[in-house]
C-alpha cells in the first residue's frame, strides 16, 4: 500500500472548479532572474499559483532573502489586484509564529508584489506526501497550523482557502498558514462589496499609494477550493471562523486517512454530489484504515463534528476544535500531563500526558507563544504607534505587567507540573491551561489594538487573574468540558479587551456546546457560559437577554453546587436589574439570594467583594447612602493589594467609596479616599488615561462643595484636557467630564459658557448614550438653573417639567434626583411669582431629601433655605428665620465656617431680620458674610455685589459710605446682565431713597 499523502494542490482533482474571471495577463508571465522588481533583485521561480509566481528574492537594503509573491496580471486588473492587496493587509493585523508574516507589498513595472520570509521546508502538501508519517506526527503538524487560523480568528479573520498547499514549514519544522488573499471579516460573505482603505506603501517599496478593499468579487463567483470548501461558502454564504473550521477538518482528515470524508465511488458521482453527501452527512467509512493506523476513535469523532453541514453543530470556535483533537489524542486516565509531541515531531505539544518528570515540566515551553519576549516587543511597538498622547505609557506598563505575569504562570506550572497528587496536579493545570488560553487571547487583542479600545489595554491584562488563583484547583470540574473551559477564559479575555461584538459570538457558541447532551453532568461549565453570554448582552446594552442568561447561569450554578458561581451571577444580576432596568424591588430579592448564598460560602473575598459592590450600586439607586458606604467599605476591605488586578480592583474600590461619601457630605474624607484613587491609578496607568481624568474631575467637585473655586477649575480642565486628548470629542466620559465644568462655570456666574457645556451635555448624552438616559434628568435641571439665574424663569419651567417627568417615571417618584429638580422648579415657580406652587416643590422636595440624606445633609439645607425665601415673600418673618437659621447652621456645620454657601444664607438671614426690626443683628449677619467672602478665591463677582449692596443697606446712617458701596454693586449688577436685574433694582431704589 502507498502510505504517501496525495492531495490536491488546488485545481481540485476530480471536482471540477469554478471558471475564474478573465483578466489581462502580461506580456511576459514569468520574469527572467536578475530582474528588479522596485528594490528587490529577483532569482529563481519557486512556486506558481494560479494568481502569482512566486521567487526567491535579494532585499539589498536590508541584505536578506526573501520570496516575492508576484501577480501575474497587470496592477489595474480589478478584482485579483485587490486580492493581493487584501492578503497583504489581512497579514498586517497579525503577528503569530503560525502565520508566514508579511515584509512589505508594492507596485513594480505594473506588478503588484508582496515580500514574505522565504521558508525553506516546503508545504504541508509536499511534507505529507514525501514519506509516509505516522498519524501523532500528522496530528501535530495540523495542530500546530490550526494555531495560526486561531490568531488570524482571534482578530476577525477568516482565511476562506485553508488547504495544505497554504502551510509552509519553516526551518525549524514549523508550520506557518500562508495565502491570505482570500481572507475576509468575520460574517461578510465573499460577494460583499466595501468602501475602499488607503494604504501607503511608498515608504518600504518606493511604489504608488493604492486603494485597498476589503473585499469585491464577482457576482456568482465563489473563490477558495472546492473539495475542502464548507457548504456555506460554497453557496456563497456569509464567512466565520467555523467555515474555516471545516477546510481545516477536512484536510486533516484527508491526510490521516488517505481520502476525502465525503469520497464518492466514481468522479462523475464527486462532481455531481460533493455538496449533496456533505449535507447529508454521508462521511466515508473509515474503519479498517483507522484501525489499522491505531488512530483513536475519540479523535474520528472529533472530526466528525467540526465536518458538520450546519455550522452551527460544528466546534464553537478552532481554539476549542484544537484542544479536542489533542484530548482525543490522549491515553484514557491520562489527562492533563505533559508528554509533548516533539518525542514524535519536535514541533508542538500535542496534550499533557501522564506526570512527565525533568524538562516536560518546563513553564517556558509549557507558555509557548502565548506571550514571549518577542511577542512583548510587538505589541509595545503596536501600542506606541497608535496616536493616542498615553499610548507610550500604557506599552510599557502593559508589557511590563504581562511579563511579570507570564514568569508568575510559569513559575506556577513547574512547582504544580511536579506536585505527587495526580489529582491535584491535574486540577491546578487545568486551570493554568484555561489562563494561558486567556494570556494568548489578551496578546492577539493586544497585537491589533486601536486608539479606541486603547483604555482596555491594562484591564485586559487585569482581567488574567492571578497564576496562585490555581493553587486550589477545581478538581470538580468535568475532564469532558476541559476544551469548553479554555472556550470560556478566551471569551473573558475578549470581554476584557472590549471586544464586545466577537464575546457575544463566541460566547452564544459556548452557551451551544454546553447546553448540548455531551456535557449534560458538567452544570458548572453550564454556569460558567451563561454567565458570560448574559455579561456580553450587558455589554452591548440587550438587559433583558442578560437578565434571561444570567437567571439560567444562577439555576445551573446551584444545580452543580458552585456558590461561587452563583453568587457571582446573582451579582450581575442584582446590578442589571436594578441600576441598568431599574427594577429595585427584584433587585432587592436577588441581594437576600445572594447574602443566603455568601453565607456558605467560606470567606471567598473575590465573590464577596462582587456581590457587596453590586449591593452598593444597588443601595446608591435607593438613595441608601449609609447602606451604599458600609457595602464600599466591604469592597475595599476585600480588595487584596500588591498586584496589577488588585490594584485596579482597589482604585475602583475607592472611587466608588468617594462617591458615595461625596453625595453625603464627607467631602474631606471623599477627598481622601479620591486622591487614594488618583495615586493607584496614576501608577498603574500613567498620567494621561481616562480613568485617571475620572478621578480628577471627582476632586474638582470634592474642591467646588468645599468653597475653592479655583482649584476644583484646576482640575475639572485637566480632566477634560486628558479625556479629549485619550478619547476625543465624542465618548460618554466627555458628557459627564463637560457637565462638571458647568456646574463650576454656574457656581462662579459664568452663565454662557455654563449653558454652552449643559447644551452640549444634553447633545453627547441623547447621541452617545440614549434620548432617554436617566441622566438627561439632571443636565436639565442644571440648564434649567441657568435661565432662573438669568432672569428667565418662564424659559425654566418646560426644562423642569420634562426632567421631573423622565426622572420619576425612570428613577420613581421619591428619588434623589427627582428633589433635585423639584427644588429647582421651586425656584422657578418663585421667580415667577407662583409661591404657593413653589412652596410646594420645595416641601415634597424636602421630605424626599430628608428621607434620602437626613434632616442634617448639606442639600436637605438647600431646600430648607429656599422655603425660607418663599416664606418671606408670602410675610410670614418668623417662618423665613427660622429656615435661614436652621440652614445657616446646618452649613456651618457641614461646610465649615468659611464656606462660600454660607455667605447667601447669611445675607437671607440679614434680611429677614432688618424686616423683623432687628438691625443690630442684621449688620452683624452682614458683617460676617462680608469677612467669609473677602477670604474666598473665585466667588461670583454677583454674590460678592449683594453683599456691598447689604452692606449699604444696614449702615445708611452714613450715607456717604452707603453710597459709594450700593453704586459698586450696581455697576457689578449692570456688567453681569439680566441674571442680575432683581438685584439691580434694589440697588437703584436704595440710591433713590439715599438721594443719589
Amino acid at each position: 500500500m502507498d502510505d504517501r499523502h496525495d492531495l490536491p494542490t488546488g485545481d481540485a482533482g476530480a471536482i471540477e472548479a469554478p471558471t475564474v474571471p478573465s483578466l489581462e495577463p502580461l506580456a511576459s508571465d514569468v520574469l527572467r532572474p536578475g530582474t528588479r522588481l522596485g528594490r528587490y533583485v529577483l532569482g529563481d521561480v519557486i512556486g506558481i499559483g494560479g494568481m502569482a509566481t512566486v521567487h526567491a528574492a535579494w532585499d539589498p537594503e536590508l541584505a536578506r532573502q526573501v520570496a516575492l509573491k508576484v501577480l501575474r496580471v497587470r496592477a489595474d486588473a480589478g478584482d485579483m489586484r485587490r486580492d493581493l492587496l487584501r492578503e497583504a493587509q489581512a497579514l498586517a493585523l497579525l503577528s503569530d509564529p503560525h502565520v508566514v508574516p508579511i515584509y512589505d507589498v508594492g507596485i513594480g513595472d505594473d506588478r503588484l508584489f508582496i515580500a514574505m520570509p522565504e521558508l525553506p521546508g516546503g508545504t504541508l502538501a509536499a511534507w505529507l506526501q514525501a514519506e509516509s508519517r505516522p498519524w501523532p506526527a500528522i496530528v501535530a503538524m495540523f495542530v500546530a497550523a490550526g494555531r495560526g487560523l486561531a490568531a488570524a480568528h482571534a482578530v476577525g479573520l477568516v482565511h476562506g482557502d485553508f488547504k495544505p498547499t497554504n502551510v509552509l514549514i519553516d526551518a525549524d519544522a514549523l508550520p506557518r498558514v500562508v495565502d491570505f488573499g482570500l481572507a475576509r471579516r468575520r460574517g461578510e460573505p465573499p460577494a460583499a462589496a466595501r468602501d475602499s482603505q488607503e494604504i501607503d506603501i511608498r515608504a518600504s517599496s518606493g511604489a504608488l499609494a493604492v486603494p485597498l478593499s476589503d473585499v469585491r468579487t464577482q457576482d456568482g463567483f465563489v473563490r477558495g477550493t472546492p473539495v475542502f470548501m464548507a457548504p456555506e461558502q460554497a453557496r456563497g454564504g456569509a464567512l466565520e471562523a467555523r467555515t474555516d473550521q471545516f477546510s481545516f477538518c477536512v484536510a486533516l482528515f484527508w491526510a490521516l486517512f488517505d481520502q476525502h470524508p465525503f469520497a464518492a465511488e466514481d468522479e462523475a458521482d464527486a462532481r455531481r454530489r460533493l455538496q449533496q453527501r456533505i449535507a447529508a452527512g454521508a462521511i466515508a467509512d473509515v474503519t479498517a484504515a483507522r484501525a489499522a493506523k491505531g488512530i483513536p476513535r475519540r479523535l474520528l469523532r472529533v472530526l466528525r463534528r467540526g465536518l458538520a453541514a450546519d455550522v452551527e453543530r460544528r466546534w464553537p470556535s478552532m481554539s476549542v476544535l484544537l484542544e479536542r483533537i489533542t484530548a482525543s489524542c490522549e491515553p484514557r486516565g491520562q489527562l492533563w500531563s505533559a508528554t509533548a509531541a516533539a518525542a514524535v515531531l519536535g514541533v508542538v505539544a500535542i496534550a499533557w500526558v501522564g506526570r512527565a518528570p525533568g524538562p516536560t515540566c518546563d513553564g517556558a515551553t509549557a507558555l509557548g507563544d502565548a506571550w514571549s519576549p518577542e511577542r512583548g516587543a510587538f505589541v509595545a511597538t503596536r501600542l506606541r504607534g497608535l496616536s493616542t498622547p498615553y499610548a507610550g505609557e500604557t506599552a510599557a506598563l502593559v508589557v511590563r505587567d504581562a511579563d511579570a505575569w507570564a514568569q508568575a504562570w510559569r513559575e506556577a506550572y513547574e512547582h504544580h507540573c511536579a506536585a505527587e497528587d495526580d489529582g491535584a496536579r491535574a486540577a491546578a493545570l487545568a486551570c493554568l491551561a484555561e489562563q494561558r488560553a486567556a494570556l494568548r487571547t489578551t496578546a492577539a487583542m493586544l497585537e491589533r489594538i486601536d486608539e479606541r479600545r486603547l483604555p482596555h489595554a491594562m484591564r485586559s491584562v487585569e482581567a488574567l487573574g492571578r497564576p496562585s488563583d490555581c493553587d486550589a484547583g477545581r478538581s470538580e470540574l468535568e475532564p469532558a468540558s476541559a476544551s469548553l473551559r479554555v472556550a470560556a477564559a478566551e471569551i473573558g479575555a475578549m470581554d476584557a479587551a472590549g471586544e464586545y461584538d466577537a464575546a457575544l459570538a463566541a460566547a452564544r457558541a459556548l452557551v451551544a456546546e454546553a447546553d448540548a447532551p455531551a456535557h449534560a453532568g458538567d452544570d458548572g461549565i453550564g454556569a460558567v457560559a451563561h454567565r458570560l453570554l448574559g455579561g456580553a448582552y450587558e455589554r452591548v446594552g440587550a438587559f433583558a437577554e442578560a437578565e434571561r442568561e444570567l437567571d439560567r447561569a444562577v439555576f445551573r450554578a446551584t444545580q452543580a453546587g458552585r456558590d461561587d458561581l452563583a453568587a457571582e451571577a446573582m451579582a450581575d444580576l442584582i446590578k442589571i436589574i436594578g441600576v441598568d432596568l431599574g427594577r429595585i424591588d427584584d433587585a432587592a430579592e436577588w441581594s437576600r439570594h445572594a447574602d443566603a448564598t455568601l453565607a456558605r460560602l467560606d470567606g471567598d473575598d473575590r465573590v464577596i467583594a462582587a456581590v457587596r459592590n453590586a449591593q452598593a450600586l444597588l443601595a446608591l439607586q435607593r438613595g441608601e447612602l449609609d447602606v451604599a458606604l458600609a457595602m464600599f467599605e466591604q469592597v475595599i476591605e476585600r480588595s487584596p493589594r500588591g498586584d496589577v488586578a488588585a490594584d485596579g480592583r482597589r482604585a475602583t474600590a475607592f472611587n466608588n467609596y468617594a462617591n458615595v461619601l461625596l453625595d453625603a457630605g464627607r467631602w474631606n474624607d471623599a477627598r481622601d479616599a479620591y486622591e487614594h484613587a488618583l495615586a493607584l491609578r496614576e501608577a498603574r496607568l500613567g498620567p494621561h488615561h481616562p480613568d485617571v481624568a475620572a478621578t480628577l474631575s471627582n476632586l474638582g467637585l470634592v474642591a467646588q462643595r468645599q468653597g475653592d473655586n479655583l482649584q476644583a477649575r484646576v482640575f475639572h480642565t485637566r480632566a477634560l484636557q486628558v479625556a479629549r486628548e485619550s478619547l476625543g470629542e465624542d465618548h460618554p466620559m466627555m458628557a459627564e467630564l463637560t457637565n462638571n465644568l458647568a456646574v463650576l462655570d454656574y457656581a462662579q456666574g459664568n452663565l454662557e459658557p455654563a449653558q454652552a457645556g449643559f447644551e452640549r451635555t444634553l447633545v453627547l448624552i441623547r447621541r452617545l448614550l440614549s434620548p432617554d438616559h436617566p441622566a438627561i434628568g439632571k443636565v436639565l435641571g442644571n440648564l434649567a438653573l441657568v435661565h432662573n439665574e438669568r432672569g428667565e424663569p418662564a424659559a425654566a419651567l418646560p426644562l423642569l417639567d420634562e426632567a421631573i417627568a423622565l426622572q420619576e417615571r425612570l428613577l420613581g417618584a421619591d428619588h434623589a434626583d427627582v428633589a433635585q429638580s423639584l427644588n429647582a422648579r421651586g425656584s422657578a415657580l418663585r421667580r415667577l411669582g407662583r409661591l404657593d406652587e413653589a412652596r410646594a416643590d420645595y416641601e415634597r422636595a424636602l421630605r424626599i431629601r430628608t428621607a434620602a440624606l437626613g434632616a442634617e445633609h448639606s442639600e436637605t439645607a438647600g431646600v430648607i433655605d429656599n422655603l425660607g425665601l418663599v416664606a418671606f415673600a408670602q410675610g410670614h418673618l418668623d417662618e423665613a428665620a427660622e429656615d435661614h437659621g436652621r440652614a445657616l447652621a446646618i452649613w456651618s456645620k457641614q461646610l465649615g465656617e468659611r464656606h462660600a454657601k454660607l455667605v447667601g444664607v447669611l445675607l437671607h438671614l440679614a434680611t429677614t431680620v432688618r424686616a423683623q426690626g432687628d438691625l443690630v443683628r442684621a449688620r452683624g449677619l452682614v458683617a460676617r458674610a462680608q469677612a467669609i467672602a473677602s477670604s474666598l478665591d473665585g466667588l461670583d463677582p454677583v454674590e460678592a455685589a449683594r453683599v456691598e449692596l447689604a452692606l449699604a443697606e444696614v449702615n445708611t446712617d452714613d450715607v456717604p459710605a452707603a453710597r459709594r458701596l450700593a453704586r459698586r454693586a450696581l455697576d457689578a449688577f449692570g456688567a453681569a446682565g439680566s441674571r442680575a436685574d432683581v438685584d439691580a433694582e434694589r440697588a437703584r431704589a436704595l440710591l433713590h431713597r439715599l438721594g443719589g
